[in-house]
């Protein structure tokens, strides 16, 4: 049985990106507010919570790929794009899992600040950026008290 990954004006504007070597870089199926692995099933890897006008992409830098999220320029940043990368989400293959920020400013105009919503970003490993407050679902985890009689001898 088929399903579709997604529906509505999400499916209007996704883009699917097929990698040429999946074990480097996995099949992408990009959303504005969203990026999915396409494999046997369809994971969210990478969601907006409050994106503030900016949007998911798939861009190369010297021939590697990467999600950028980005952000409608004023005028051409170059000749490949005419909007501003505000944060880049790089997959590591061994970790099967984007890294890149989960929350972070953004450049005037509009200012402000995005934020991926961690809950839902399944793949995301948080690195730069903005660190947001843990939230209820997820225990914060508190370190174990130290014995100051406890020595190794």
């Amino acid at each position: 049985m088929a399903s579709l990954p997604v529906t509505g004006l999400e499916e209007e504007l996704a883009i699917l990106h097929l990698s040429a070597d999946t074990d480097v870089f996995p099949n992408l199926l990009i959303t504005p507010l969203r990026v999915m692995l396409i494999g046997q099933a369809a994971t969210d890897a990478l969601v907006g919570r409050a994106l503030r006008g900016a949007s998911f992409e798939l861009r190369r830098e010297e021939g590697y790929p990467f999600v950028a999220l980005a952000l409608a320029a004023s005028e051409p940043v170059d000749a490949e794009h005419n909007r501003v990368e505000v944060a880049r989400y790089t997959w590591d293959p061994f970790e099967t899992s984007f890294t890149g920020p989960a929350a972070d400013k953004l450049p005037d105009p509009p200012g402000g600040s995005f934020e991926l919503d961690l809950d839902k970003s399944v793949t995301l490993i948080p690195v730069g950026g903005i660190i947001p407050k843990p939230t209820k679902n997820k225990p914060v985890v508190q370190p174990t008290p130290v014995d100051e009689d406890f020595q190794i001898e």
